[in-house]
């Protein structure tokens, strides 16, 4: 595709590419795809993408081997839509981080642009609201951010950015690649944000649709990406 297509037009190519190649895998592509950048971030929403294989597995309460089994296969679907995003940005971002909602089935998966410091774009006493409610769920999960900022990368979609949330254990669980463990944990944290739903709506003053959180472990940080809708 040609460099000098808008900006625009880049993002609806690279909806239509990883559409394709999640169908070319998986034998079932995604009923919507929309990809959205703003600042350092990249983001792809994906929504009723579930092979009947998943729905099996879900069916049997089996959500441990539907995420392995999505994860397997997905690993080489982001690696050749990742080369294809840098080809065409000329841009150079980290590898992709993900979350799925079987249950909404909807997903996100997000692409942070290498080495690129934004300045956040969310009125600061919201940001401070944020802040303090995060800080006060967030302690039977893991420690008290020692940062947080905030982005909207679209009007539908926020993320919160919170760094040095991870214990001791949580790295060793990381290194002996107990994704078991740290899926559990991720989906209880979930529906933990989402009992109090109700009290980020009131600081977004929005509809909260959905709720994906995201980790980096190797650099220590949660990003929690609430999907938001007018109320």
């Amino acid at each position: 595709m040609e460099m000098n297509k808008t900006r625009q037009e880049n993002l609806t190519y690279l909806s239509s590419y990883l559409s394709k190649i999640i169908k070319r895998n998986f034998g079932k592509g995604p009923e919507t795809c929309f990809t959205f950048l703003q600042g350092h971030y990249l983001l792809v929403h994906i929504r009723h993408f579930m092979t009947p294989a998943e729905e099996v597995l879900m069916e049997n309460n089996e959500l441990r081997l539907a995420k392995t089994f999505r994860s397997t296969i997905l690993h080489a679907v982001i690696n050749e839509f990742k080369i294809e995003i840098e080809k065409l940005l000329n841009k150079n971002f980290e590898p992709c981080i993900s979350d799925w909602n079987y249950y909404s089935n909807t997903g996100l998966l997000m692409f942070v642009e290498n080495s690129i410091e934004v300045e956040q774009n969310v009125e600061y006493r919201m940001k401070e609201r944020l802040a303090q409610l995060i800080g006060q769920l967030c302690t039977n999960f893991h420690k008290v951010p020692e940062r947080i900022e905030c982005f909207n990368v679209h009007n539908s979609i926020c993320i919160i950015e919170c760094e040095g949330v991870l214990t001791e254990v949580e790295h060793i669980l990381h290194e002996n690649n107990c994704l078991d463990i740290l899926t559990e944990r991720t989906e209880r944290l979930k529906l933990h944000y989402l009992k109090y739903k109700d009290s980020f709506e009131k600081v977004f003053s929005r509809s909260v649709e959905d709720v994906y959180i995201m980790w980096d472990h190797v650099k220590n940080k949660k990003y929690i990406a609430f999907y938001l809708k007018d109320i």
